[in-house]
This record gives C-alpha cells, sequence and structure tokens, in this order.
C-alpha cells in the first residue's frame, strides 16, 4: 500500500479486512490500525464505515459497467471473434487480490445488505446475462446462430456457470473447482456452436 494517498489506504485496508471478517466484525480502529493512523483520521476521509462499504459497491459497479461498456465496443466491431472467454473471470495480475476481497464481500454482505444483494443476484448475473448475449447475438449476427429465439436461454445458462465460477472464485478453498466450471462453460458453448449447425 506504499506510494497510496490515505483514502485509497483506508479502501484497501477496508476491503481486506471485510472480505476476512465480514463487514460487521471489523471496527474503524482495526481499519485505523491496519493503515497506521489514528481511528479519528478515518472521518476525514469517510463519514462512516457505512459509507466506506457504499465506496466498495460503487468500485464493483464502475468496474462492470467500464467492462460491459468494452464488450460492446468490441463486439462493435466488424472483425469481431465471438468468444466466451470474453466474459471469464480474467483480471489484470496486480488486480486480482483486490477483485477477489470485493467478491467475497459481496457473497458475505448478501443477507445483511440490500446492495450487495442486488450487487450480487440482481447487478451480477445480469451483467454475465447480457455480456454473454452481446457475444451469441454477434455469431447470430455472423450466421453461426440460426434461432435468434434461442440465444436468452443459452446466455441465461451460461450466465449461471459463470456465477458458480465467480462463487469458487471468491471462497479458496473451492478454487480448484474453478477450472471445472470453466471447461463446462466452454462445453455449452461448443455445444451451441454444433447444435446451431444442423
Amino acid at each position: 500500500m506504499s506510494g497510496m494517498h490515505t483514502k485509497e489506504r483506508i479502501f484497501y485496508a477496508s476491503a481486506k479486512l471485510f472480505s476476512e471478517k465480514g463487514y460487521s466484525n471489523v471496527s474503524v480502529r482495526e481499519i485505523a490500525d491496519n493503515v497506521g493512523i489514528k481511528a479519528a483520521s478515518i472521518y476525514n476521509h469517510y463519514p462512516s464505515k457505512e459509507s466506506i462499504l457504499e465506496d466498495i459497491f460503487d468500485c464493483i459497479k464502475k468496474r462492470q459497467d467500464a467492462f460491459q461498456q468494452e464488450l460492446e465496443e468490441k463486439t462493435a466491431c466488424t472483425d469481431y471473434k465471438p468468444d466466451w472467454t470474453d466474459m471469464s473471470l480474467v483480471y489484470d495480475p496486480s488486480e486480482l487480490e483486490l477483485m477477489l476481497w470485493l467478491t467475497r464481500i459481496m457473497y458475505m454482505e448478501q443477507f445483511t445488505s440490500d446492495r450487495a444483494a442486488d450487487m450480487l443476484v440482481g447487478r451480477t448475473q445480469r451483467y454475465y446475462v447480457d455480456g454473454y448475449q452481446y457475444i451469441l447475438e454477434t455469431l447470430y449476427k455472423k450466421g453461426r446462430i440460426k434461432n435468434e429465439k434461442n440465444i436468452y436461454y443459452y446466455a441465461e445458462i451460461m450466465a449461471r456457470l459463470a456465477q458458480s465460477m465467480q462463487l469458487e472464485f471468491a471462497h479458496p478453498e473451492l478454487e480448484n473447482n474453478m477450472e471445472d466450471s470453466r471447461v463446462l462453460i466452454e462445453l455449452f458453448y461448443d455445444m451451441i456452436l454444433a447444435y446451431e449447425k444442423k
């Protein structure tokens, strides 16, 4: 965390602690100790502990929006070659740890925070469905999918598989299952293309 501004250090320390212990089990004092500042200094950057959590959710939303925009631009290109991996969990190695913390927080807080539940069950599911729909619609435009009516159902199934992979990403004890989920998504994608060829 060296080289970061104090607010950024508070954000990162909070994300790490919330992901390890849960939001309600972390005190402002503990965050401050982790950052190396006095507890009162946190209020110079955040009005409350809850506002730190809101900032975390805003960060997740911004990343999802940016990724969605990038995917829309990519699929709009005439030379775009649709690939299911365009929606896979691939992060810049420098961000991998942060994304792990943010994902864990969504799963941990979904039963106590309406925003976490909405982020995970509503927004993240929609994000995956929309993303796979963009990819599959591009395949339809290129003539590789014949029945446009099937696209939504294919996207729903792929989104559910992707969310199971996200859950595995959030829980290190399930990490070995991630490869199985990737294989399932790839198999389903290949099955779609084979079925639609008929």
